[in-house]
């Protein structure tokens, strides 16, 4: 497997657990809302290790898959990774209110870098990276909707 790729897998797993990470401090932080951060943090470990368990069946097997939309939904990933390192930093020493942390966590998951798994779905996925990456774009959707769903049933102060 090509090292380039691996990395930017890796980037991808970074991700997926800053991602994690950040809504852990929202499960600490607001206790009304545990239940939703919680499943959240489950969600997002378990497609870092989706896409770790991806990288070493590839590095395992040596196989190769065309990877040119991979390059192009990888654009805006470090960026985004460095944006959300930011919100935890920024969580971390000054946390944010309730509706504040709903906003952030719809931004991310809606975030361009989030949504690389966009560029998959402008046609059928063929490859096992593409219908791998078909099925996250899809779980990140309904994490959107179900962040919103939480937030319009419960006050927000």
């Amino acid at each position: 497997m090509q090292k380039d790729f691996s990395e930017k897998l890796d980037a991808y797993v970074r991700l997926e657990r800053l991602m994690s990470d950040l809504y852990q401090l929202f499960s600490v932080s607001f206790p009304e809302d545990r239940e939703l951060w919680t499943e959240l943090v489950r969600e997002e470990e378990n497609h870092a290790a989706m896409i770790r368990a991806f990288a070493e069946h590839m590095a395992e097997h040596s196989l190769d898959e065309p990877f040119e939309l991979f390059d192009i939904a990888c654009s805006r990933l470090e960026e985004t990774n460095e944006m959300i390192k930011t919100m935890i930093r920024r969580c971390k020493t000054s946390p944010p209110v309730r509706a504040e942390s709903f906003r952030m966590a719809i931004e991310i998951e809606s975030n361009a870098g989030e949504m690389h798994y966009q560029t998959f779905l402008e046609k059928k996925p063929q490859g096992k990276l593409e219908r791998l990456f078909s099925e996250l774009n899809g779980e990140d959707r309904d994490h959107v909707a179900r962040i919103e769903s939480w937030m319009s049933s419960v006050p927000c102060s």
